[in-house]
């Protein structure tokens, strides 16, 4: 068993190191990418082309090709250009600061609460990963933005609604 354990922790230990080797080359590589395109990036889908044609050949001893830079800001630098990485940095800003406000408004449903700890914990996952760039999991992060909106909008309208039928309230301009 001790041996096992030893093994197992060895194997764990150079996985590890591997894969943090890994993911420094492709940010080194982002990097080289955004220094040399830095306005207008290389193109939405272009990552891959562009970090092996700029990277040293060094860096590709025992590495795969990249096709993500494993970090969706780094990747959207790369392709979209400080511009696109601006533009989309300020569309999540605008989703959060509205989600935000929303939830110190309103009193959430526990399953509206879920939805939203899956929103963080995507957006999150997006610094380590390239998430938004995914197409099989970005949709269903748009519906859960979009019905997690929904229903504090919602919640919004049914509060205002319950305040302009409160007794002694009066919506009326004096005339």
């Amino acid at each position: 068993i001790w041996a096992g354990s030893l093994m197992a922790a060895k194997r764990a230990r150079s996985y590890i190191t591997s894969s943090t080797h890994s993911r420094v080359v492709y940010v080194r590589g982002a990097l080289n990418i955004i220094k040399r395109y830095p306005v207008q990036g290389t193109g939405i889908g272009t990552f891959g082309l562009s970090y092996r044609a700029l990277m040293p050949r060094e860096d590709f001893e025992g590495q795969h090709s990249a096709i993500h830079a494993h970090n969706t800001f780094l990747q959207a630098a790369s392709e979209l250009g400080l511009v696109g990485l601006g533009l989309f940095i300020w569309m999540l800003s605008g989703i959060f600061a509205y989600v935000a406000s929303a939830l110190r408004a309103v009193k959430l449903s526990p399953l509206s609460f879920g939805i939203a700890s899956g929103v963080l914990a995507f957006f999150i996952h997006s610094i380590l990963e390239q998430t938004f760039y995914e197409g099989a999991t970005v949709p269903f992060w748009w519906i859960a933005v979009g019905l997690l909106t929904g229903s504090t909008k919602l919640k919004q309208m049914k509060a205002a609604k319950a305040d302009v039928r409160r007794p002694g309230f009066d919506l009326r301009t004096p005339g």
